[in-house]
């Protein structure tokens, strides 16, 4: 897949990254359709805040979900979801950390219409 990367201030580059998996139960792989940018990506790449090369940028998107872990409930295949900015860092009943990214539900079932256009390219 492919990633924007942040070079240097002044640079960002699209490079090709390994494909984005489940690695545990909580987690969802999400293939964006729309992305906007963050007012912090503008910061770091005009130098004025601290960034390491190679980091990836851009997170705030509308997507659909491609896989999901076998503990995630609210979110399925194929359903076009809101990944907002705040990542949350929460603690479920039985103690254990969880991950969720506020995924929130399109209204739209997961049918053509709610599908990238043909030729449109995912990070």
């Amino acid at each position: 897949m492919r990633q924007l990367t942040f070079v240097r201030p002044g640079a960002i580059e699209w490079r090709e990254v390994p494909d984005a998996v489940v690695r545990s139960g909580i987690e969802a792989v999400v293939r964006p359709i729309v992305l906007g940018r963050c007012d912090l990506d503008v910061g770091f790449v005009r130098g004025l805040a601290p960034m390491r090369e190679g980091e990836p940028i851009g997170h705030e998107m509308i997507g659909e979900v491609v896989e999901v872990g076998d503990l995630v409930h609210s979110v399925s295949v194929r359903q076009i979801v809101i990944v907002p900015s705040q990542i949350i860092r929460a603690r479920n009943k039985i103690g254990r950390s969880a991950e969720r990214s506020a995924l929130s539900r399109s209204t739209r079932g997961a049918d053509e219409r709610s599908r990238a256009p043909p030729g449109a390219e995912a990070l």
